[in-house]
């Protein structure tokens, strides 16, 4: 049996917990055989494109104030993030790569409707996704610069 530790108001109490029990454990969602829309019910998540290029879909921004999520790519491939409608520009943050092994560079996010992983992409690119409703902030970090629409 393992330990944790609890803080509970101004008390610091140590309980048990059975090792086999995970709790919190992040909903894991595989886009392996095709491309995924996402939905409010999918909030949380980890998404895992792979298999070939892959494309996600976010919901709807005016919809999905508290959505988050995890973008991590499983294989060497131009997957793309996109919006739910070619018209939604709400895409806001930056993108940390390092130049493809060479300098690491901040690429900026602002009133973007989708972001393609390219220019050598690799298994491990990340990019986490906030809504508040109005807007997705994104903050990534990838192996070189990501091409933004």
């Amino acid at each position: 049996m393992a330990s944790n530790t609890t803080l509970c108001a101004n008390t610091l109490s140590t309980n048990s917990m059975n090792a086999g029990t995970l709790n919190h454990k992040l909903k894991m969602i595989t886009a392996s055989s095709g491309n995924k829309v996402l939905s409010m019910a999918d909030s949380g998540s980890v998404v895992i494109p792979s298999g070939g290029a892959r494309t996600i879909t976010l919901p709807a921004v005016a919809n999905s104030n508290g959505f988050n999520m995890v973008l991590f790519s499983g294989s060497a491939h131009s997957h793309i993030l996109k919006t739910a409608a070619s018209d939604e520009t709400s895409l806001e943050g930056s993108i940390m790569h390092n130049a493809n092994a060479g300098t690491p560079t901040r690429q900026e996010v602002t009133g973007h409707k989708q972001i393609t992983l390219t220019n050598n992409p690799l298994v491990g690119d990340v990019v986490r996704v906030h809504c508040d409703g109005t807007n997705y902030f994104v903050h990534g970090d990838v192996n070189n610069a990501v091409v933004l629409a």
